[in-house]
């Protein structure tokens, strides 16, 4: 078996970072800066399908995910947000 929690280490990434990778938290690595092709190239070696990866992120199993999309999605109602935001995803408004 590869050891990759040590290949992490000399990765030089972050104790966040790597803990997010070891427990497959997609939507923690995304958060701590994932490029989302590497991020679908780990789950494709796991085999992991994205409709798996997207339903973990959105809190609910991959046949729930399947099934919501396949019924015209997530409704937008309560999923938007309408404020205001800067390139960094700083949505509070004001001066930092």
């Amino acid at each position: 078996a590869a050891d990759e929690a040590g290949s992490l280490d000399r990765a030089g990434v972050t104790a966040d970072q790597k803990q997010a990778v070891l427990d497959r938290d997609w939507l923690a690595m995304l958060r701590l800066g994932a490029n989302v092709y590497y991020l679908l190239k780990l789950a494709a070696f796991d085999r992991v399908s994205v409709q798996h990866m997207a339903g973990s992120m959105s809190g609910i199993g991959e046949q729930e995910f399947i099934d919501m999309m396949v019924s015209g999605g997530r409704s937008p109602e309560g999923n938007l947000y309408t404020g205001d935001s800067d390139h960094t995803g700083d949505t509070s408004g004001g001066e930092g």
